[in-house]
């Protein structure tokens, strides 16, 4: 079975040993955006890069979170990311209202029909796709216009009722 792994996770504060992400790191939680914008190109990077090492047999392979395979994994990060373009092309909140901790807390947005939403779509994107290559090239293309909008200044959008430091486009779930 492949391993999917990421030295730090891509938005989280701990990998499970203490070490925190670069955009993370300093006094307190907050966020430098151009460490975090760096962070963010060279984490979705360095998975890109693993990805391309993984075989086309490998991409069907279940992965350790049942109903997942590897594909689909990838095809999650890809959707989530490829969200933010249509986020950030609104108006930055004077001031956000809910951190992004308070944003990831657990509630029904991570119950089961959530999870189920989720991982229908992540299934649907990478059945698009004709190949794990093909895959990760898509989602190359995508962490590459969001890193350009971001170092072109755009780190803030809405969510529907809240000012945060991201938000998802209205109607979709995580």
């Amino acid at each position: 079975m492949v391993a999917l792994v990421v030295r730090r996770p891509l938005l989280g504060l701990d990998d499970g040993c203490g070490c925190r992400p670069l955009w993370a790191q300093g006094a307190g939680f907050g966020v430098n955006r151009d460490r975090a914008v760096e962070a963010f190109r060279l984490e979705a990077g360095q998975l890109a890069r693993a990805m391309t090492e993984v075989s086309e047999a490998e991409w069907r392979l279940p992965a350790r979170c049942e109903p997942w395979k590897v594909c689909d994994l990838l095809a999650h990060v890809r959707v989530v990311i490829a969200w933010l373009p249509d986020m950030l092309t609104v108006p930055a909140p004077v001031r956000a209202e809910v951190s992004a901790a308070e944003y990831y807390r657990p509630d029904d947005r991570f119950a089961p029909e959530g999870n189920a939403t989720r991982t229908a779509l992540a299934q649907a994107h990478a059945a698009e796709h004709v190949s794990g290559t093909v895959l990760v090239e898509d989602f190359e293309a995508t962490c590459q216009r969001v890193d350009r909008l971001c170092r072109a200044g755009r780190t803030r959008g809405r969510r529907p009722g809240k000012a945060t430091s991201v938000r998802r486009k209205p109607g979709r779930s995580a």
